[in-house]
């Protein structure tokens, strides 16, 4: 070969170096064959308890020798676990990883901690479409609960207002049952008698009041008031004014 022929090459291959510069590094056939180009990223989403989480990292790393890349992120508000049904204080946690090996691996642990996983779709469009998804039942949820919020507002406003009213109403009621709780029913069934002891100057403020309630009430029948004689000895009564009536309420307290 003469220097000639020698020097059209090394030119020839200068020139096919400066094209190779516009065309892929490794061709079709070593693209092919390279097995890093197969190579496909995978991951893991869910839920674990927060008391748990540190533990779960560890173990992770320590059963795939690090080669696994985890984040945690911290959910506000408690959860409510679906096993338990109770709310439980957790973290959100995505693990990503390559290989089938390593991904029976983090099923297995993430079982093992009883952490609950979620499926996520590798397709972009089904993501965007879940994503828009759960953003509308959220706006949904919120709206909800922020109607019920004002609903449950005006519900006890009213009822504020009215509660005095109802609970003086509530105590007339409750101090009417008691006092009828201590009468007795005749033999006919188709009256109430009570018995008890009054001092004799209140006898005419007695029949008064009596008189009064039938009034009131519009009832069609007279309550009956009679003085009863007994050989029974009468309990101790005190007439007391302003000045004595402290002291006679702490008798009466302490005996």
């Amino acid at each position: 070969m003469s220097s000639a022929e020698a020097r059209q090459r090394e030119y020839a291959s200068h020139q096919s170096g400066e094209e190779s510069l516009e065309t892929p590094l490794l061709s079709e056939l070593e693209t092919e064959n390279d097995s890093s180009k197969h190579v496909k990223l995978g991951f893991i989403a869910g839920l674990v308890t927060r008391e748990k989480s540190m533990a779960f990292e560890r173990i992770l790393f320590r059963a795939t020798r690090g080669n696994v890349f985890l984040k945690q992120a911290v959910v506000d508000e408690p959860v409510i676990d679906p096993v338990s049904g109770e709310k439980v204080e957790k973290n959100v946690f995505v693990v990503f990883f390559s290989g089938e090996r390593a991904k029976n691996k983090i099923l297995k642990i993430c079982e093992a901690f009883g952490a609950n996983r979620y499926s996520f779709s590798e397709d972009v469009s089904k993501k965007t479409q879940m994503i828009t998804e759960v953003s509308g039942r959220l706006s949904e949820l919120k709206s909800t609960l922020d109607a019920g919020a004002v609903h449950r507002r005006n519900l006890l406003q009213t009822i504020g207002e009215q509660f005095e009213q109802w609970n003086l109403l509530v105590r007339k009621e409750k101090a009417i049952y008691h006092t009828l709780n201590m009468l007795s029913i005749d033999v006919t069934k188709k009256c109430l008698v009570a018995e008890g002891w009054s001092p004799v100057f209140a006898t005419k403020q007695i029949q008064e009041a009596l008189h009064r309630a039938t009034h009131d009430s519009k009832s069609q029948v007279d309550a009956i008031f009679q003085v009863l004689y007994t050989r029974e000895m009468p309990p101790t009564y005190f007439r007391t004014n302003k000045f004595n009536s402290a002291f006679q309420e702490i008798v009466d307290a302490y005996g």
